[in-house]
């Protein structure tokens, strides 16, 4: 494939994910970026996003792109 004369257009494709962030036996809940598997190795970049983390020990991104579920 060859794309030296450009492209004509995008074919898009998209997934869900799921995240399971844990809770402790007192039931204290531990979302932040920190425990997600999307947080980069160097633990400074979202690789959903592509956006910087600020404090990923205490926060969740301001711009994560999950939604917390409610449980079942």
């Amino acid at each position: 494939m060859s794309l030296e004369n450009g492209v004509k257009r995008f074919v898009k494709a998209r997934t869900a994910i799921e995240v399971a962030f844990p809770v402790d036996w007192n039931g204290r809940e531990y979302i932040c970026c920190a425990q997600c598997p999307y947080l980069s190795s160097n633990e400074r970049m979202c690789q959903l996003n592509k956006r910087p983390v600020q404090f990923p020990q205490k926060y969740v991104g301001y711009d994560c792109p999950l939604a917390i579920m409610e449980e079942e």
